[in-house]
């Protein structure tokens, strides 16, 4: 029994960025610092907090989007204004993909305890 995918998978290309020299201020409160250090305390996680100042997620449908986006003069110009907010150093970036498998309460995207969704190597 095959069902139909209900929900598309998305590639999400992930930028963490600190901030710059032109940039003042404290983009995250202490606040919400605070609380992720002590539940991970508390709780016994052992995650390693990602300190950087701003976390910027694209989504797009398949891979030609992605390297339309990219390659489009406008978006070029969009990043470079940025250029003094933000500081390059010890940038990370990561490519991955968004599957959905419960949607309004309910489970999708699952066929006899398997995932609906294509191989990875169809992406």
């Amino acid at each position: 029994m095959t069902s139909p995918i209900q929900t598309p998978r998305l590639i999400r290309l992930t930028i963490k960025l600190y901030k710059g020299q032109a940039r003042q201020g404290v983009l995250l409160p202490p606040a919400y610092r605070t609380f992720v250090d002590d539940t991970n305390r508390r709780n016994n996680r052992g995650w390693v907090i990602d300190d950087h100042d701003v976390t910027i997620e694209f989504y797009f449908r398949n891979f030609a989007e992605l390297n339309r986006v990219n390659s489009d003069p406008e978006f070029q110009a969009l990043q470079a204004s940025e250029e003094p907010f933000v500081n390059r150093a010890h940038t990370v970036v990561s490519l991955s993909w968004v599957e959905n498998y419960v949607d309004e309460g309910k489970v999708v995207n699952i066929v006899d305890d398997k995932s609906t969704y294509p191989p990875y190597e169809e992406l």
